[in-house]
């Protein structure tokens, strides 16, 4: 047998979105972590297909979800802004679902119960990385080992040599021209005069003390700043989090499936996937 996946719908207060499960094959070894992912704003799971088909296929089992209020996933709307701040609380019912079906699927992995003993992944790209480092202070993580990897991810450009203050994602000249046709991919209440301030908001006072992060941001990635990356490990670390930075020469910040490769060869590196004989 091969991966498996199937169906998930996820709901949690107004939200509703749905995804997948991707269910390693029981004839390979099925190791002790849980993944959950989810994609950037205006884009869909289908962004992040091969982060999970390479994490399942190496025995994790993977939770990848769309946003709600993102039409190339679904047409679930988000119809108060003030909703949507509870995004990463997904990445719980996420867990969930897996767990209510796991050991239905793997009977021989019982000790798999013991949550103290299992790696939870929180992984995301832009937006979705902003997501699943909210996500890593949950409580219903509060057992697990926790790595959160954040993918295209770090601090805006600064409007001058002076400041830091940022200008996010889709405000970059690069996107302005098409960002009237990306804010008809989401529902009105995810518009960017709302999000885009909340983002910079919440990247500003993100304090993850204790948490273990990595960010893998490209040197060719226009969206977020070209120290970027550098600024936001500052702050982590400053704050108390465990951080590393990969920086690939080449990961467009529109080409998210391409991260793939740098999320298995990371995890591999530090024992969460078998090294190779």
């Amino acid at each position: 047998m091969s991966i498996t996946l199937s169906k998930l719908q996820l709901h949690h207060l107004a939200l509703k979105t749905q995804g997948f499960i991707f269910w390693p094959s029981p004839q390979k070894i099925i190791l002790p972590s849980f993944a959950l992912m989810t994609h950037g704003y205006s884009a869909s799971k289908n962004d992040l297909f091969s982060w999970a088909s390479k994490l399942c296929e190496e025995g994790i089992t993977v939770c990848l979800f769309d946003l709600p209020g993102h039409y190339l996933g679904g047409f679930n709307d988000v119809e108060k802004f003030a909703d949507f701040t509870f995004a990463h609380e997904l990445f719980a019912q996420g867990l969930e679902n897996i767990r209510k079906n796991f050991f239905l699927r793997y009977p021989l992995y019982e000790h798999f119960n013991d949550s103290k003993k299992i790696n939870l992944i929180l992984a995301g790209h832009s937006l979705g990385a902003l997501l699943a480092l909210k996500a890593l202070s949950l409580p219903a993580f509060v057992d697990y080992k926790r790595l959160a990897i954040a993918v295209g991810f770090g601090h805006g450009l600064s409007p001058d040599t002076t400041s830091h203050d940022q200008v996010h994602l889709f405000q970059t000249p690069l996107f302005k021209n098409t960002l009237n046709l990306r804010a008809q991919l989401v529902s009105p209440a995810l518009c960017p005069e709302n999000i885009f301030p909340w983002i910079k908001d919440e990247k500003a006072s993100l304090e993850l003390p204790g948490e273990r992060i990595h960010l893998i941001t490209g040197l060719d990635d226009v969206i977020v700043a070209p120290d970027g990356a550098e600024r936001l490990k500052a702050q982590l670390e400053k704050k108390g989090s465990t951080v590393t930075l990969e920086r690939p020469l080449k990961l467009p910040h529109h080409e998210a499936a391409a991260a793939a490769t740098h999320i298995k060869s990371f995890l591999r590196k530090n024992n969460f996937i078998e090294k190779k004989q």
